[in-house]
């Protein structure tokens, strides 16, 4: 039985972690032309905790704001004017969502969610496991999609121990299968990146990636940091290859001004500018949800290519530390939150057994 009202994080005011309001009396409504999911694990995002300080004011339209964009639950209902023959196979089934951002609010008991961004979970995958892909999986799926890295590739990760990182290594190193695959971390994440399929690992608290690699011809490099000064030393680690360069996070961090937008689109204009000729390919990339994209990383998971890396789990009314965990940048894999209290992780029954990521 769905309840009418529900517990949800919210945006109410910008500020720091721990001005995220935890309701528990949130309509759950009725859509009609989506599907109602029972969330049972989100997992935290970089860009939640941008949206609570800020930073997308502009963009993301009036307050309250529903927090959270990815998660993993079972559809409970369907709207009547969803296409049945096209999506009534989902109801009763557990799913994975990487909702669009400008909707969120998978920081909550229920969604309603288009059936179009609606993806059966791996067989092989718990809840919790399941809940930690699909954001960063589409994003790495679509980023590389564009700098297209071939079988025997060199490739250079920025960025390997978070949850955009440690997806991208396994896609690389088991999908892909890259000849060379390097990246960089702090030095307590070594290990796991070489475990999760680098070559090369670079702490670059202690040494410069550009000054390691300098004339290797690596053939691309894919930015989860962000910064002016990766992309001004990605000449030397391309050598004589033109190479492809794709970042998700810019040079710029903090508000999205408008100062601050003339600024990026000039930047992508100019470096575009200078791939025609002499300069590396340049893309600046965002993700968005798409099923195709988000069903081709399920069939990889199936086929044992890829484990979800779960950093820690914290409850709904904790989602503030979770926030706070994740803008410490110090999180190895994903940062999850746990809606249904009493659910062991949500083993699926059609799996085999699997032991959760730590």
């Amino acid at each position: 039985m769905v309840k009418k009202t529900m517990k949800a994080a919210l945006v109410t005011e910008f500020g720091p972690p721990d001005k995220v309001t935890v309701v528990s009396d949130r309509p759950v409504g009725r859509h009609e032309d989506r599907v109602l999911v029972k969330i049972h694990y989100s997992a935290v995002n970089p860009v939640d905790y941008k949206i609570l300080q800020g930073n997308l004011e502009g963009i993301i339209g009036s307050l309250p704001y529903p927090l959270g964009l990815d998660a993993s639950g079972v559809v409970e209902d369907i709207g009547s004017k969803v296409d049945v023959a096209k999506y009534g196979g989902l109801l009763n089934q557990r799913v994975f969502i990487y909702q669009d951002w400008k909707e969120g609010g998978m920081f909550a008991e229920y969604a309603w969610v288009r059936p179009e961004l609606v993806v059966p979970m791996p067989k092989n995958m718990s809840f919790a496991e399941a809940a930690a892909v699909p954001l960063v999986g589409v994003t790495s799926y679509q980023a590389l999609a564009w700098a297209k890295p071939k079988k025997g590739a060199k490739v250079l990760v920025l960025g390997g121990s978070g949850g955009t990182g440690t997806f991208a290594l396994q896609w690389l190193a088991n999908v892909v299968e890259v000849g060379e695959l390097a990246c960089t971390c702090g030095e307590a994440n070594v290990e796991l990146c070489k475990e999760l399929g680098a070559t090369r690992v670079i702490n670059y608290r202690k040494e410069k990636w550009w000054e390691v690699l300098k004339g290797e011809d690596y053939d691309v490099i894919y930015d989860t940091v962000g910064g002016y000064e990766s992309w001004a030393n990605s000449k030397l680690v391309f050598g004589k290859k033109k190479g492809r360069y794709v970042t998700i996070a810019g040079d710029e961090q903090g508000k999205a001004n408008a100062g601050r937008m003339i600024r990026t689109v000039a930047g992508v204009v100019n470096r575009k500018f200078w791939s025609l000729s002499t300069g590396p390919c340049y893309q600046y990339f965002a993700a968005s949800p798409n099923f195709d994209h988000l069903d081709a990383i399920r069939a990889a998971i199936e086929a044992g290519k890829i484990k979800a890396r779960i950093d820690s789990t914290f409850s709904l009314d904790d989602v503030g530390k979770a926030l706070a965990r994740s803008a410490s940048h110090r999180a190895r894999g994903k940062i999850l939150v746990k809606i249904i209290d009493d659910d062991d992780g949500g083993k699926n029954n059609n799996s085999e057994e699997n032991k959760e990521a730590e």
